[in-house]
């Protein structure tokens, strides 16, 4: 789970914190969008330009769900120097072990395959029922948090 370290604050907020990740609370989000002005489809861009408003906003959701006041956090947040009081912490990503590479031709023990038949109508057997869309509902779907 993603963390959050808040310092500076003193006692008001200072400690480790689950970064609060979507889905997130209507009233969450009318609080996001009033302290940035940005919508869920917005934040995305605005995190990775470090835009310090979703910063402490992202700050606030997580202090407030571990039980802190929502406007002493908000005011105390307010106070900070978002970028170097507030430290987000994703983990590591775990490296996969590399796969070994197979062989791209038939060995004398390995019988060759055979190839695939020519469809000429260049249909690929597939079928859809349109282009796939994330729900807007799900932010974590779309990408606005890492």
């Amino acid at each position: 789970m993603p963390k959050l370290t808040i310092r500076d604050t003193g006692p008001l907020l200072d400690g480790d914190y689950e970064l609060a990740m979507p889905p997130y609370t209507q009233k969450e989000w009318h609080q996001i969008k009033s302290r940035t002005g940005l919508r869920p489809l917005d934040l995305e861009d605005a995190w990775q330009s470090g835009d310090p408003d979703v910063m402490a906003a992202f700050a606030w959701v997580s202090a407030t769900r571990a039980g802190k006041e929502p406007n002493m956090a908000w005011n105390a947040l307010g106070e900070l120097d978002v970028f170097t009081s507030l430290t987000f912490d994703f983990g590591e990503e775990e490296e996969e072990e590399p796969v070994p590479l197979e062989p791209t031709t038939p060995t004398d023990t390995e019988p060759a395959s055979e190839p695939e038949p020519d469809d000429s109508t260049g249909n690929s057997g597939a079928t859809t029922n349109g282009p796939s869309e994330s729900l807007v509902s799900d932010p974590r779907a779309i990408g606005i948090l890492p």
